[in-house]
């Protein structure tokens, strides 16, 4: 997909508190029906039985699901972003390819443990960029707070378009992590 236009990305902290950290998370999906559920806990082991038991409500067949690495790349006309379940080097790999201009570059690679949530930006009918998400521990966080920071950022329609979890052991400490990249046209 191509945009016209002139492309920002900017990252900045987001909101959170420490008292609200788990130390590990989990995503549990069942792909073809497209439902799935979060979990965290104080081990991996924790995070991934409440992820599946959320799931479980849900369907019977839910199974928990990594991804390696999301990544995003941009020139002054082009946007994507990729999600890998395998490794940081194939999601910008390709990122880069559905970027698809010889002047397209990474410009946020996520690898570190935490759920994230990756939305489409929209004017009007239009797709104008990303925002993601990254080092959530609930689902409210990252669906519902996220979506509304995106949206608060310039007014603009914000739709959840992935979402998953990095595993590993979070941080004792910090606040979620926010990569931000729009593409504004100048018409």
């Amino acid at each position: 997909m191509k945009w016209m236009g002139h492309c920002l990305l900017g990252m900045a902290l987001g909101i959170g508190s420490a008292a609200a950290w788990a130390d590990y998370t989990a995503v549990a999906l069942y792909a073809p029906k497209q439902v799935g559920g979060w979990g965290s806990g104080a081990t991996q082991a924790d995070a991934e039985a409440a992820a599946l038991a959320v799931c479980a409500q849900a369907h019977t067949r839910c199974a928990i699901r990594y991804t390696a690495a999301v990544a995003v790349a941009t020139d002054s006309e082009m946007l994507a972003s990729s999600i890998s379940y395998r490794s940081r080097t194939e999601a910008e790999r390709e990122a880069l390819a559905g970027c698809g201009e010889p002047a397209c570059e990474i410009a946020a690679t996520v690898e570190a443990p935490g759920l994230y949530a990756l939305f489409t930006v929209h004017q009007g009918e239009d797709m104008v960029g990303l925002y993601l998400r990254h080092g959530l521990t609930s689902q409210e966080q990252a669906i519902t707070q996220a979506q509304q920071q995106c949206e608060q950022r310039d007014g603009l329609r914000c739709t959840l378009s992935r979402w998953g979890a990095i595993r590993g052991e979070l941080p004792g400490t910090g606040t979620p992590r926010e990569i931000y990249a729009v593409q504004t046209d100048t018409d």
